[in-house]
């Protein structure tokens, strides 16, 4: 049990809902909408033929697709996604729909993912647990939150054996959480943390 904490370590919850760039919001019409003009193409197509989709196809179906826990190589998520391109364009694109690389687990940044948890807070740069792919771990992960620690999307990002005309392939789990449980390890590791971060305003009570 922690006791004697210093309450200035911890925040009151946001009172205002601040949507950033990338926000995903669902919309019910009330009746039909009419929108005129055209769209243009984002991006040039990859594809061109079904020749083409298919030596894809070939490519990449020997490539590994079931991620394992790094401690007790437990199976767990399963990559549903593909991506073709420099870590670059990637990570623009990314960007630019508002999902943020993940800080790496540490005692600060679990104390942080944990603090966000009391306060009721989001923690966009929120680390996640290491699933390995193939026994390699993701060159990068993202996620996307808002207001709340418990919802958020994941991405852990893996770089693949292969390429596709000179350019890289890279698959990808794509989970959501819709809610977090609590385990006596991660109090445990919580404790730990503030005893680690802020020696002179946490103990250990019994």
């Amino acid at each position: 049990m922690c006791a004697n904490a210093n309450s200035a370590n911890f925040r009151i919850p946001e009172s205002e809902i601040i949507f950033p760039a990338g926000t995903e919001l669902r919309f019910r019409l009330a009746q039909p909408l009419t929108i005129s003009g055209t769209f243009t193409t984002i991006a040039p197509p990859i594809l061109h033929s079904e020749e083409e989709r298919t030596a894809l196809a070939e490519l990449i179906r020997p490539l590994p697709f079931h991620t394992k826990t790094d401690k007790t190589r437990t199976p767990s998520d399963l990559t549903s996604v593909l991506y073709i391109g420099s870590q670059d364009a990637l990570m623009r694109a990314f960007d630019a729909a508002g999902w943020r690389r993940s800080d790496v687990l540490s005692a600060q940044t679990g104390y942080g993912a944990m603090r966000a948890v009391v306060e009721n807070q989001g923690y966009h740069e929120a680390p996640m647990s290491t699933l390995l792919l193939d026994g390699a771990n993701p060159t990068f992960t993202c996620a996307k939150t808002l207001d709340t620690f418990f919802k958020r999307h994941h991405l852990r990002i893996y770089t693949a054996t292969v390429s596709y005309h000179d350019l890289p392939i890279w698959t990808s789990t794509a989970t959501h959480d819709s809610g977090i449980g609590f385990s006596k390890l991660m109090v445990l590791n919580f404790v730990r943390a503030l005893l680690t971060l802020f020696p002179k305003s946490a103990a250990i009570v019994g």
